[in-house]
């Protein structure tokens, strides 16, 4: 059973016991206002004016002082300034004492306990005003002289208590129309049911704006309250608390919206008055607690704020986390399906299981770590080593608290050893020329593939390129050379399942007429490219071909002895291919030619139409070329918005922009330059022109 507490244990307990309220939950508002004498009914007095007290005068509502349980429906008056909830009085009690007195008719209502006397026979006179469920009942102490000496023949001041219905508010109000005389002592504020300290709210004078104490009380006022003066007992309710979803290691609180503008709230596992621990704040009216231990007592203090620095006593609520029950481990645990690499383990569900915790390891000492979680009953094990035995270890999780684990339970295995990985056979190689040859072996079943190294060494390798094919074609190989294949069969993805080498030599043939070579397109733009190609041994001469068809030329091309050459008038953003091959004979029409070798470029998307490199109304011009040191270049025609030069070498890597911006002319400083072929190019927004510089 959870059991609730206010600031003090000890008090609260006593208070639950008996059905009582204890804990002061009002707090001092002082406002200003207009005094209004009401017109009400009198109260008819036991004793006589200066010692006079009545009973059972009707509030007209139900009204909960500090929020307590039972409602007032009635209350006993004091000529001497007070008013009580409780029990019936014996008499005026003119001794004022908030913290402890009147110990049968707590709660005390007190606008200003003293000796005082009444000068009008209908001093004190009640009335209850407004409609339900807003109605206020107000007392009345009208003309009172407070006088600590002598006959009271002058009335220093009347006075007003308010009862709120509702919000269970109280309000003091003044009409100071006198002095006082002698020396007067008072007390002003309220008293809870039970005495002592926290259980009373004091003035501590009766200026416009008094400070209060809950634990001190003053009984020395001797100031008449300024006339208007309105000392306002704001209720600030304290949250009911609750609790809900209890579990282990967590729970959920739930507490009452008291129109509180944010709530403080904390928890911890001892008890204290006021929290020791870490206090959050929140406007929700619930929170969860969660990473807490199982069969342990946790204090929940939870408390209002109402706003101006004003907060609710801390409520403090208990919630017992039920123990751990037994948690039990996995039953059938069986391997199945074991291969070289890879096993599958199944086992029974445990009923009631979050989950399980499992450790794959080759020692058979009960795991000292967690493990890996899953909510499945299976596992499949893959990446095994062969010939290893493996042991699985299992244990449940039953709710996912660190202790609430089963034991472990444990399989063993052992993965299947490797068959022999075979070597590979029948290594060949064919068509064999002075730069390639096709190279194989015979193919294999159950296996990854191969690893082989093509080199000039009769040792094995360490390791080589893998292939899933036993047909290759070997290129860019050096003529009149002897090669060594080496193969190995890769059985497996283990590591070592591998078999040993087997290695196949073969000559590659004499140069007598070899294919161009590294063949490059550079300076490439939308209408003209240059192309290049590498000298090949033996060659009498070259065809080319530049054209928009990837396949093989089946006509012969330009012929040519140079390996570079300028190509124009081609079309923009369009893929061309260079086809290039080498002429074998000096008698060009004996048909004696090297395969083709192809290559492909792309052109520069284009501009306006006309406005072209080389346009006839356009045109760039360099001089000197060759050139050693400065060339001179020259721009005829109109030139179309911001211009500039773009000097680039033969590999088409960019070496100076000129800014041109409209000059007729520009000088360019080409000494420290590599000597060799350059290409200049003038682009501005429509129109490009592209030449070639020779740098000596």
């Amino acid at each position: 059973m959870n059991k609730k507490y206010f600031l003090s244990f000890a008090i609260a307990l006593c208070c639950f016991s008996l059905g009582l309220k204890a804990q002061m939950n009002y707090y001092l508002i002082p406002l200003a206002g207009t005094y209004t004498s009401i017109a009400g009914t009198t109260v008819a007095l036991t004793g006589n004016a200066d010692e006079g007290y009545a009973n059972n005068i009707p509030i007209g509502f139900n009204f909960y002082f500090d929020g307590g349980p039972t409602a007032s429906t009635s209350l006993s008056v004091s000529t001497n300034g007070f008013a009580t909830l409780n029990g019936v009085l014996a008499n005026a009690t003119s001794t004022n004492d908030l913290t402890g007195g009147l110990l049968g008719n707590r709660p005390i209502i007190a606008p200003l306990w003293d000796d005082l006397d009444d000068l009008d026979p209908a001093a004190i006179s009640y009335n209850t005003t407004g409609t339900a469920p807003n109605r206020v009942f107000t007392m009345q102490w009208n003309d009172i002289s407070w006088t600590a000496i002598g006959s009271a023949t002058t009335a220093s001041l009347s006075f007003q208590m308010k009862l709120y219905e509702g919000n269970n508010n109280i309000d003091f109000m003044y009409n100071s129309t006198g002095s006082t005389n002698g020396s007067p002592a008072a007390s002003i504020g309220l008293s809870e049911t039970l005495p002592g300290p926290n259980n009373f709210i004091s003035l501590n004078s009766a200026v416009a704006n008094p400070t209060t104490s809950t634990t001190s009380e003053t009984t020395t006022i001797n100031s008449l309250p300024p006339t208007g003066t309105i000392y306002r007992f704001v209720y600030c309710p304290p949250p009911v608390l609750t609790h809900t979803n209890v579990t282990i290691n967590s729970w959920t609180s739930n507490w009452t919206n008291t129109g509180a503008s944010y709530y403080e709230y904390s928890v911890d596992s001892v008890w204290s008055a006021t929290p020791n621990n870490a206090v959050f704040q929140t406007t929700n009216t619930t929170q969860f607690f969660g990473n807490h231990s199982p069969n342990n007592t946790f204090y929940v203090y939870v408390r209002a704020n109402c706003g101006g620095g004003h907060f609710s006593p801390w409520v403090i609520d208990t919630v017992n986390t039920p123990a751990l029950p037994p948690c039990n481990a996995p039953l059938g645990l069986t391997v199945y399906g074991v291969t070289y690499y890879t096993a599958n383990i199944i086992w029974t569900a445990v009923p009631g299981a979050l989950s399980y915790q499992f450790v794959l390891n080759q020692s058979p000492v009960t795991p000292a770590i967690q493990g890996t979680p899953t909510a499945l009953t299976y596992y499949n094990a893959t990446g095994l080593l062969p010939n290893t035995t493996y042991y699985f270890h299992l244990r449940t999780d039953c709710s996912g608290y660190p202790t609430d684990t089963s034991s472990w339970e444990t399989i063993s295995f052992t993965t299947l050893p490797l068959p022999p990985c075979l070597i590979p056979t029948g290594l060949y190689a064919n068509n064999i020329t002075n730069i390639g040859a096709d190279i194989g072996w015979n193919p294999q079943s159950n296996i990854i593939g191969w690893e082989f190294v093509l080199d000039q060494s009769t040792n094995n390798p360490v390791v080589g390129a893998l292939s899933t094919s036993n047909a290759l074609s070997a290129t860019g190989l050096n003529s009149l050379t002897t090669y060594y294949l080496h193969v190995r069969t890769d059985c497996s993805t283990w590591p070592n399942d591998t078999s040993g080498w087997a290695i196949y030599a073969f000559t590659t043939l004499p140069d007598s007429c070899t294919q161009p070579t590294n063949l490059q397109i550079s300076f490439v733009d939308q209408y003209t490219a240059f192309v290049s190609w590498n000298a090949a041994p033996g060659a009498y001469g070259y065809e080319y071909i530049v054209d928009q068809n990837p396949n093989t030329p089946a006509v012969g091309g330009t012929p040519t002895f140079s390996t570079f050459h300028s190509v124009s008038s081609l079309n923009s953003s369009t893929t061309y291919y260079l086809h290039v091959r080498t002429v074998c004979d000096t008698n060009y029409y004996d048909n004696s030619f090297t395969p083709w070798v192809t290559s492909s470029f792309y052109t520069q998307p284009g501009l306006k139409v006309g406005n072209v490199a080389g346009n006839a109304d356009f045109t760039v011009a360099a001089f000197p070329n060759p050139v050693r040191n400065n060339v001179t270049v020259s721009m005829v025609g109109v030139q179309k918005g911001s211009s500039a030069l773009k000097l680039t070498d033969v590999t088409g890597k960019l070496v100076k922009v000129i800014p041109v911006d409209g000059k007729e002319q520009v000088d360019i400083d080409m000494t420290g330059l590599a000597t060799g072929m350059y290409m200049l190019k003038y682009i501005d927004e429509e129109q490009s022109y592209v030449l070639r510089l020779t740098k000596q």
